[in-house]
């Protein structure tokens, strides 16, 4: 139910950039303050577990991420997925796409960039129409 039996799992990504998968709107990070804000109050907006990119993006991505959970580390605050990829958005917000899924449809993501289907296909039209 989850994979809505999905076999490939394919999706024109921008390859120019990660690929977040958010499931709430209205992502404002103006401070350093702010990411510790949405950290400390548990506030979710990226999904931890799944994110997109070419070889070389999750390079670029991987040394991003070192350098924010150190960041981290030195407030003595322990992070390791939602927390720190607020962070990397807030300092690289250039290298990252936010694809919106709809509010709490956490395995929309799923549904919706699978092989095409009828159901894929209108799955995928309702997220790209809320993208606008």
């Amino acid at each position: 139910e989850t994979t809505n039996g999905i076999k490939k799992w394919s999706w024109p990504f921008n390859k120019e950039k990660m690929n977040f998968f958010t499931i709430r709107r209205g992502l404002k990070l103006e401070t350093l303050e702010s990411v510790f804000n949405c950290m400390s109050g548990n506030h979710v907006y990226i999904i931890g577990g799944v994110l997109v990119g070419t070889l070389e993006k999750w390079q670029e991505f991987y040394r991003l991420v070192w350098c924010c959970q150190k960041k981290v580390l030195r407030e003595n605050i322990v992070d390791d997925d939602q927390g720190i990829f607020l962070m990397c958005y807030y300092y690289r917000p250039d290298m990252i796409k936010l694809n919106y899924l709809g509010k709490n449809k956490w395995f929309d993501l799923f549904k919706c960039k699978g092989k095409r289907t009828i159901r894929t296909f209108s799955h995928r039209m309702r997220i790209l129409c809320l993208h606008k």
